[in-house]
C-alpha cells in the first residue's frame, strides 16, 4: 500500500486522478459565483449536494480499482519475485483504492453540507450510500483491472486493456443503479418537497422505508462485493500463475 501511494502521487500520467476531485469541487463553486446573488432553486441544491457526495469518490474507486494492478508498469516484476498470494495481492491493492476514495468521498460531502446545508436525514443517506458504493465498486473495478491489466509503458501508459475498460464503466453503472434502486422513491419523495413548484407531484411513504431501503442498499453491496471478490482472487491467482510459466 505505501509502493501504491508513492507511485500514484509520484508519476504524472497518474496525477490526472488525484486531481479529478479538486475538479468536482471547483466547478460547482464556479456555478455558484456565477449566480451571484440570485438564489438558486432548491431543487439545484439538492442535485448539487447528490452530485459531490456520490460522484467524486465513486469515480476514484472505479478508477483506482481498474489501474490498481496495470499501473505497476515494468515494476511488475515485483509481484512475481516475491511470495505474496493472490488473496494478499487483492486485500492490499482494494484497501489502497477504497482507503483514498473513503477520503475523497468524506471530503466532498462536508463541501456538499457547507455549500447546500441538506436537511439531516439527506446527509446521512447521502454518506450512506457513498460508503456502500466506493466499498463495492472498488471490489468491481479491482476485479476487472486484475483480468484486464495491460503493463506496457510505451508510447503511454494503459494500464487496462480498453475492452475491459468499458466493459468495467458498463458494469459498474449497472451494479450502481442497482445499489441506489432501493433508495430512489426516497431520494424522489426529497427532491419533490424541496422542489419549487412541484407541490402538486408527492410521494407517500412510511417512516420505516428510510431504514429499510438503506438495509437493501447494504445487503446489495455487501452480496456484491462477496462476489466479485472471489472472482478477484481468481483472476489474481491466474495472474500470478502466469509467472511460473
Amino acid at each position: 500500500m505505501r509502493k501504491d501511494f508513492r507511485a500514484f502521487t509520484r508519476r504524472r500520467e497518474l496525477m490526472y486522478i488525484f486531481i479529478m476531485p479538486i475538479v468536482f469541487i471547483i466547478m460547482p463553486l464556479v456555478s455558484f459565483m456565477r449566480g451571484g446573488e440570485t438564489p438558486l432553486p432548491s431543487a439545484f441544491h439538492f442535485f448539487l449536494f447528490a452530485y459531490l457526495t456520490l460522484l467524486p469518490g465513486t469515480l476514484m474507486a472505479v478508477f483506482l480499482g481498474s489501474f490498481a494492478i496495470g499501473s505497476e508498469g515494468g515494476s511488475v516484476w515485483y509481484f512475481y519475485s516475491s511470495p505474496i498470494s493472490a488473496k494478499s495481492l487483492v486485500k492490499a491493492k482494494y484497501f489502497f483504492a477504497t482507503l483514498f476514495s473513503f477520503a475523497i468521498s468524506l471530503v466532498c460531502f462536508f463541501a456538499g453540507v457547507l455549500l447546500t446545508s441538506p436537511s439531516i436525514r439527506m446527509a446521512v443517506v447521502g454518506l450512506i450510500e457513498a460508503i456502500l458504493l466506493v466499498f463495492s465498486l472498488g471490489m468491481v473495478s479491482l476485479t476487472f483491472g486484475i483480468r484486464g491489466a495491460d503493463f506496457r509503458e510505451f508510447p503511454r501508459p494503459r494500464m487496462i486493456k480498453p475492452f475491459w475498460s468499458f466493459i468495467n464503466l458498463i458494469v459498474c453503472l449497472l451494479l450502481a443503479l442497482a445499489i441506489i434502486s432501493p433508495m430512489i422513491p426516497y431520494i424522489l419523495k426529497i427532491f419533490f418537497e424541496t422542489a419549487q413548484g412541484a407541490a402538486i407531484i408527492s410521494i407517500s411513504l412510511p417512516e420505516s422505508y428510510l431504514y429499510v431501503g438503506l438495509l437493501i442498499s447494504g445487503v446489495i453491496t455487501s452480496f456484491v462485493t462477496y462476489v466479485f471478490r472471489r472472482i478477484a482472487v481468481k483472476n489474481a491467482e491466474e495472474f500470478l500463475r502466469k509467472a511460473e510459466m
